[in-house]
């Protein structure tokens, strides 16, 4: 009985030695162009659009944006433009009779990268979103959106370039961003895991 119970012991140890090194060794998320793994120094700027929108209780505005990420090292990473496409806005609610009338954000914004989540976030502050609206029987005139995170689920095909990337999070004052955005033309940026 005493063989089997230091038996086992020393497997239990041995497997402890091997298992030890491989979660020790984590890997680290890294930017790629062209499936390549970014260097320190460059710049890489990667144009994506999609629709994005937010919601407040059973009020919706949204329109089609562009946004550009910028890589400048193999694990930095910020998104330098968030402009929306004004003749694209629309709205459900208290928005319904909305158009977008002005609209500025405090860009640039940190991108924190994974494989499987993007964080966006303002380290100096709140991620902020201010809209200004017109049109006749709109019932809202401004819209201050405040975020802590955002959250971005990048889609990733089989060689690791983004193809597109899921957009989410819910401001300071409880409304809910939701949409989408794509490479604007051939996806070139991708991610990949480094040990």
């Amino acid at each position: 009985m005493l063989k089997k119970m230091m038996l086992l012991a020393v497997s239990v140890a041995a497997l402890a030695a091997f298992a030890i090194p491989a979660s020790a060794s984590a890997a680290n998320t890294h930017w790629t162009d062209n499936d390549v793994v970014v260097g320190s120094g460059v710049n890489i700027s990667a144009p994506f659009e999609g629709k994005l929108q937010f919601a407040a209780g059973a009020s919706t505005f949204g329109c089609e944006v562009t946004t550009i990420i910028n890589v400048t090292g193999p694990t930095s990473a910020s998104i330098t433009k968030f402009e929306p496409t004004t003749s694209t806005c629309a709205g459900t609610g208290a928005f319904a009779k909305c158009t977008l009338k002005a609209h500025t954000n405090n860009a640039p914004w940190s991108i924190t990268n994974s494989l499987t989540s993007l964080s966006i976030t303002k380290p100096e502050g709140n991620v902020t979103i201010k809209n200004e609206y017109d049109g006749e029987g709109c019932l809202v005139a401004s819209s201050h959106l405040e975020f802590t995170k955002i959250t971005a689920t990048p889609t990733l095909n089989a060689g690791g370039t983004i193809t597109s990337i899921a957009i989410s999070g819910t401001s300071t004052a409880g409304a809910v961003a939701s949409g989408s955005v794509a490479p604007e033309s051939t996806p070139t940026l991708g991610l990949v895991e480094v040990p």
